[in-house]
């Protein structure tokens, strides 16, 4: 039998993988930093491919350290505010302003590339 083993921001009893809930890091009171560590461990430091910043990237890559630290506070700083942002969003359901906000900010993540798929296709020329 496989055991498995619990993440640190879960308080289930049971080591089975379909018990683990993520809800659970939103109800610790340094949930914002598990969350965000999780985020730069596994987003970040650890990706599939050498990439600036990864583990891979500076294993198998050459680059200069002034721009790979450059590029990774731009980056740890976006995951910083995603997971503190999301983190007070759901531990403030009453906060209808930021609900709105974000689901704003989502719709314009989602039409941007659209849009700039269509302007490069020439669909949105000016006449």
């Amino acid at each position: 039998m496989i055991r498995w083993s619990v993440p640190v921001c879960c308080s289930s009893r049971s080591a089975e993988p379909s018990s683990v809930s993520s809800s659970t890091c939103f109800l610790q009171p340094n949930g914002w930093l598990i969350l965000w560590a999780t985020l730069v461990v596994i987003g970040i430091i650890s990706t599939f491919g050498p990439a600036r910043g990864s583990i891979e990237g500076l294993i198998y890559t050459k680059h200069a350290s002034k721009g790979l630290w450059g590029g990774m506070i731009e980056v740890l700083a976006q995951s910083f505010l995603l997971s503190a942002v999301t983190y007070y969003w759901v531990n403030h359901p009453d906060k209808t302003w930021l609900t709105w906000t974000l689901v704003g900010l989502f719709a314009v993540a989602l039409a941007l590339p659209a849009l700039s798929l269509l302007a490069s296709q020439g669909r949105l020329s000016r006449k």
